[in-house]
């Protein structure tokens, strides 16, 4: 029934995807999967309030669930609750690093205006996932901001090798002295 409720969701066929979701969680209310997903279609509804009920009530039925901390952080971040997204997003990376949850957790430290604290979270990204050139983008325009043109330049650097066509790497590229 969860795939059948995601599956109306992408179809934008969004009072069937409600009803298919209720269903499943009717029948079976212990499972996470169904509330995040019940939760994502909410969001897409503009249903902020309910959206974040059914996330939090995806990590409590599955507190070790990397996933379901993550979407829970991102849902926190977009209602501007910083603190509790930070403890999400630290969470879900205690239990399994990921590249979005890292990524959400410096997009957070930067709205937190702590950029040093952002690019620490990038470069841990990276130990794991050196050619993301995501977070190498995010990490050159944090050191950009930071005054350190020299390292700006070489994350640049590092997005074009693996995305020649990257405009936004290419600019910083060339802004910073690159030829």
């Amino acid at each position: 029934m969860i795939n059948l409720g995601r599956l109306y969701t992408r179809q934008h066929r969004y009072p069937a995807a409600t009803a298919i979701l209720d269903q499943a969680i009717a029948a079976r209310p212990l499972q996470a999967d169904a509330h995040y997903t019940k939760a994502q279609l909410l969001q897409k509804l503009g249903e902020s309030a309910a959206a974040t009920t059914e996330f939090q009530r995806a990590v409590e039925l599955r507190p070790l669930s990397p996933f379901a901390h993550y979407l829970y952080a991102d849902q926190l971040a977009a209602l501007g609750r910083l603190p509790e997204a930070q403890a999400q997003f630290t969470e879900s990376i205690r239990l399994g690093p990921s590249l979005v949850a890292f990524q959400g957790l410096a997009r957070l430290y930067l709205k937190l205006g702590e950029p040093s604290e952002a690019e620490q979270i990038l470069r841990r990204a990276l130990v794991d996932s050196p050619h993301d050139g995501s977070s190498h983008l995010m990490l050159g325009r944090i050191l950009e901001l930071q005054g350190l043109p020299v390292e700006a330049r070489k994350e640049y650097e590092e997005v074009l090798l693996t995305d020649p066509d990257s405009v936004e790497a290419h600019e910083g590229w060339v802004r910073l002295g690159g030829k």
